[in-house]
């Protein structure tokens, strides 16, 4: 059993991982890391990858689990949405999904798990299809080369084929982004690339 960490709009790779087995288990009881892909996700803005983090209020040197981790409201939402807006208005599938997104940005939800749980189902039925999602009610322990150690900014990295991006006329491809970055970009073709694709790290 593979058990994944639940990140917010996860990335290509983490969608990789996920679709390789039958079942997807994502571990809410897991001690919240600090400096993670658990509040944080990167896209391909107006002027290149753009890390858009969620603040979480602080955890006072406590360990505990990312479902009791609450998000700080504030002007970062709205942050969020306009870089959104201003990275993907112009691609080809911005208009059939971004209403999603911005109604997860709308929910106000108070716990980061909800937030995360929420980004991961805009979108399931796309990339998921039959697979189950299993949320484990127990904690994990973390295992030699667990999974979910690669998902950390230091990690990688990983490689993506390229596809289509928007501002690729500027930029480089830009490798492992956000599964918003290929849901903008390439719509229900996304899950062809996701399957078809060879996406692992460098040098595998």
């Amino acid at each position: 059993m593979e058990v994944l960490p639940i990140c917010p709009f996860p990335s290509i790779y983490w969608w990789s991982l996920a679709l390789r087995n039958e079942s997807i288990y994502l571990d809410k009881f897991e001690h919240y890391p600090k400096q993670t892909y658990r509040n944080r996700y990167d896209i391909l803005g107006v002027n290149g990858k753009v890390s858009l983090t969620i603040p979480v209020i602080g955890q006072k040197g406590v360990k505990i689990s990312i479902k009791e981790i609450q998000i700080a409201h504030g002007t970062w939402m709205n942050t969020h949405l306009g870089t959104i807006r201003s990275a993907y208005g112009k691609s080809a599938f911005f208009d059939h999904f971004y209403p999603l997104v911005e109604k997860l940005y709308l929910k106000k939800d108070k716990y980061l798990i909800d937030y995360n749980l929420s980004s991961i189902e805009i979108h399931r039925k796309l990339f998921i299809g039959t697979r189950e999602v299993n949320i484990i009610d127990e904690q994990i322990p973390f295992q030699e080369n667990d999974i979910r150690l690669q998902f950390e900014p230091s990690s990688g990295p990983f490689l993506t084929k390229e596809y289509p991006q928007v501002f690729a006329d500027r930029f480089t491809f830009q490798n492992n982004l956000s599964s918003l970055d290929l849901l903008f970009n390439m719509g229900p073709k996304a899950i062809d690339y996701i399957l078809l694709k060879k996406i692992g790290s460098e040098g595998h």
